[in-house]
């Protein structure tokens, strides 16, 4: 296991192990509120850059957000099922995964419509 000599480490430094868990709980729960409330703060941006309107943006995030709240029931259930670092790998490797394209993303909706996704991204013509 990775805890027993990770706690080992931090006792022979002084640290509590309980500190470390902390520290980790906040971080992870610091990224997931950036990733779920960053778009928030680039509205204006976003309309601007990409010619969207501010109901088109609202819109995919309020869909996120009820996406977001969906998903509890399950993460309850699969953390009974899998364990909590089953879990919380598995939530981490997903939040990371479906931020990932957005740089690429050139049109409201481009990232719902499935695997031709990328392959509209790369089409630079005009669009229409």
């Amino acid at each position: 296991m990775f805890s027993s000599p990770l706690a080992a480490r931090l006792r022979h430094r002084g640290v509590h192990y309980a500190r470390a868990i902390a520290g980790a709980t906040f971080l992870t729960m610091l990224s997931a509120s950036a990733a779920l409330g960053m778009p928030g703060a680039f509205l204006r941006p976003l309309g601007d850059e990409f010619g969207w309107n501010t109901e088109q943006i609202s819109s995919a995030l309020a869909l996120r957000f009820v996406l977001f709240g969906l998903m509890a029931p399950f993460s309850a259930m699969r953390i009974e099922r899998f364990g909590r670092r089953r879990t919380m790998t598995t939530a981490h490797l997903l939040v990371a995964g479906g931020g990932a394209p957005d740089p690429q993303t050139g049109r409201p909706g481009q990232r719902l419509s499935g695997p031709q996704s990328t392959s509209n991204t790369l089409y630079s013509g005009p669009s229409g």
